[in-house]
């Protein structure tokens, strides 16, 4: 089922809603194929409103924007999420004859812009899965270099980065629990105001004095002199 204008009025702030038209609602079904992306995108529409409610951006920049990032978040490359959003745009660079490299530098320019990187951040989509592809990429690359290389140090480097990011994961997690009970400390507090009771009681009696207990050390629970020698 196609996204209706009301499913627009219904996630996008009030204020902002008369911005909405045939047109772009047209654009958006057109750009989005399937009922399970249509569905992502509305979610995302809605999630992200807060945005466009500061009233810096467009009504159709952030729509497109939120398509963008709803195909990013389905773990389309860049340029793959540009290009479902941006089909006008892909067509044109392509009638112009940019080169791939080109094209990528519009789609990171793109990438970077201040509604992107606010969606992203309010998406919260990690580096490392922002730049999945990239990542993938970069072991591609490292996997070939490995077995093609002419030099031996290239392959080594290779073989060693691929060894690297590639291992499994260890469990370094050293557990370290240490703990004292509500239970031993009072015991040892009893303990404690049990034994000053009774040097005090050493002093007022004579049979002892405030230099001798100074001098005396607690062995394993047994109060023991220290006798100068």
């Amino acid at each position: 089922m196609k996204l209706s204008k009301e499913d627009f009025v219904t996630a996008l702030p009030s204020n902002v809603t008369k911005g909405v038209n045939s047109a772009v609602v047209d654009y958006v079904n057109e750009a989005l194929a399937d009922q399970d992306t249509r569905e992502r995108f509305k979610e995302n529409l809605f999630n992200y409103n807060k945005i466009l409610s500061e009233g810096k951006y467009k009504v159709s920049d952030y729509i497109s924007a939120v398509m963008y990032i709803s195909f990013k978040s389905m773990n389309y490359t860049n340029i793959e999420a540009f290009e479902r959003a941006f089909p006008e745009k892909m067509a044109r660079y392509t009638r112009e004859g940019k080169t791939m490299d080109q094209i990528h530098n519009f789609v990171s320019a793109y990438n970077r812009t201040k509604l992107v990187v606010a969606l992203t951040a309010q998406a919260i989509i990690p580096t490392h899965i922002l730049n999945q592809d990239l990542y993938q990429e970069s072991i591609n690359v490292n996997a070939k270099l490995m077995r093609n290389a002419s030099r031996e140090d290239v392959r080594q480097r290779a073989a060693e980065f691929l060894a690297t990011h590639l291992a499994p994961p260890v469990d370094n997690k050293v557990k370290l629990d240490i703990g004292v009970s509500e239970d031993f400390l009072s015991e040892l507090r009893n303990a404690t105001d049990r034994l000053v009771d009774g040097q005090l009681e050493d002093i007022r009696s004579g049979r002892t004095t405030a230099a001798q207990i100074a001098r005396t050390r607690i062995i394993e629970g047994v109060s023991k002199d220290v006798v100068d020698v």
